[in-house]
Order: C-alpha cells, then sequence, then structure tokens
C-alpha cells in the first residue's frame, strides 16, 4: 500500500484510544519506512482529536481508527486538495462489493463535502505489520478510501451546465393566451342594443275611459268584448254590496267581486270585473 505523500506534506495519523503507546510508536516507523520519512508526522487518538483545535494546516490524514471520527472536522483542517485516507479491514470474499460494504462510509464522507477519489484494497506483504498492530485478521485485506478536499471553500459559488430536459410528448400544451375566445365577439350590435318599451294599442289610446274595440282590431279587444257577460243589477238583501267581500252575505251574487259605489253596473268580462 502506497500512499501519495510528499516529503513537504504534514501528516496526521489518526488512532483508536485503545491503541498502546508501544505500537503507536511502531505504526509511525512502518508508516514512516512506507512515505519515505515525511518531513511532519503527527498521531493523535480519537479523544485527543475531537479535543483538539487545528487550524487550516494538513496536506494528509491517515485514518485508521474504528472509532466514529468527526470527518467534518477532517474537512476543516485539511489544505486545499488534502487528502483523508480511510483505512478499513476488508473481508477476501467482498472485495467484489467495496462500494456496497462500505456505502455508509462513502456517503458520510460525501454528506460532510468530500469528493471520493479512489477505492483501493490491498493484502501486500509490506503492510502486514501494520494489520497487526491496527488488530486486522491476517487472512482479510486492507480497503482503503481515499477522499480529496475540493479546492473551493463552503459557502462558495460556481455554475454548472445543467442537461436540456427532454419534453414530455404526453403533456398537455398550457393554454396559450391567443386561443382564449374574447369575450366582446360572445355579443353582436342587436344584443347591445336597449330594448324598446312597447308602446300601448292602438284601441286603448282610442279610447281610455271607455274600452272600444277598432275596426280591425288584432290586439284582441274585439274579442275579449265580445265574450263579456253582463251582469244582472241584482237586488241587494242587505245594502251592504258595494261596500266589499266583508260586508256580504254568503248568497251575496257579488261575492269576489271588488267594492264600487251604489248605482254602478257591474260587468264580469274574462273573470275580471270592470265597473261602468
Amino acid at each position: 500500500m502506497i500512499w501519495k505523500v510528499k516529503k513537504e506534506d504534514k501528516l496526521l495519523v489518526l488512532v483508536d484510544s485503545e491503541m498502546n503507546k508501544n505500537d503507536v510508536q511502531k505504526l509511525i516507523e512502518e508508516i514512516n519506512r512506507i512515505t519515505e520519512h515525511c518531513s511532519e508526522i503527527t498521531v493523535m487518538n480519537c479523544t485527543e482529536f475531537q479535543a483538539s483545535d487545528h487550524e487550516i494546516s494538513i496536506d494528509v490524514i491517515l485514518l485508521f481508527a474504528s472509532q466514529a471520527i468527526p470527518t467534518s472536522k477532517c474537512l476543516k483542517i485539511l489544505k486545499h486538495e488534502g487528502v483523508l485516507v480511510l483505512h478499513k479491514s476488508l473481508k477476501r470474499e467482498e472485495k467484489d462489493k467495496i462500494r456496497d460494504v462500505f456505502a455508509n462510509d462513502i456517503l458520510q464522507l460525501g454528506i460532510n463535502g468530500f469528493v471520493i477519489n479512489d477505492i483501493q484494497h490491498s493484502n501486500s506483504p509490506s503492510i502486514s505489520t501494520i494489520k497487526e498492530l491496527l488488530g486486522y485478521d491476517s487472512n482479510n485485506d486492507i480497503c482503503k478510501i481515499v477522499a480529496k478536499k475540493p479546492f473551493y471553500e463552503t459557502g462558495s459559488k460556481m455554475t454548472i451546465s445543467l442537461p436540456k430536459l427532454k419534453t414530455n410528448i404526453w403533456k398537455v400544451d398550457d393554454v396559450i393566451e391567443d386561443d382564449l375566445i374574447n369575450e366582446d365577439s360572445l355579443l353582436d350590435e342587436e344584443d347591445e342594443m336597449k330594448p324598446i318599451k312597447p308602446t300601448s294599442t292602438v284601441c286603448d289610446i282610442a279610447d281610455k275611459k271607455k274600452r272600444k274595440a277598432c275596426k280591425d282590431c288584432t290586439c284582441g279587444l274585439s274579442r275579449e268584448l265580445n265574450d263579456a257577460v253582463e251582469m244582472k243589477n241584482e237586488p241587494s238583501s242587505c245594502g251592504n254590496c258595494y261596500l266589499g267581500d266583508a260586508f256580504r252575505c254568503g248568497s251575496c251574487p257579488y261575492l269576489g267581486t271588488p267594492a264600487f259605489k251604489p248605482g254602478e253596473k257591474v260587468l264580469l268580462l274574462n273573470n275580471q270585473v270592470t265597473t261602468e
């Protein structure tokens, strides 16, 4: 397993809190051997790292801890395009489904702002000492997930080109305003004309006091007058017939007719009572 570490890089190694000092020292020596003596190596356990307050100064973080490490804090202390290398024990029968086995780790790295750069596994004899120090099964491989810090800062903006969306051929087009019916065109000039109030018939104008049909009457007044039935002036037994129904007896011939003046001639014209 070869880490892409330059001699001038600042290296941070994170291990489990339970790892004893002797094993930590051996791990540093092994890392120095593989990286050809990096200029500055800092080793911290999980508890120390979470309580520390680092500035942006680290080039590479080698994470060997099985305990949960806040990857957001790793992102914060890494320089731009710095690298976080996550190491996991991998069973040999799971080599073909690495992304499924470590799906949660990959997801958490992506959520916290890292870009997954590479995923490798190895069982090289050169790392047998590291597996032994970490307590890994000697028959297992070591999976290396390489995540990179983007060159941009949190909150920075950049334009992205999105592919053009294909139009849905089954979607009904939106109604265009040109296809709407103009409300003003629904009415023509005749509809907008003010209705003319019908004038009185010629027969009514001829004599308003006395209803008389014209010679060539077409309004129906002639038929109405011809069908009129004259009622006889029946003698009143009570003398109150002209006052109205409230004063008439049960056998009064004027029941149902309006009140009239004494001496008036009462005519029944198509169930309409008129007085002359």
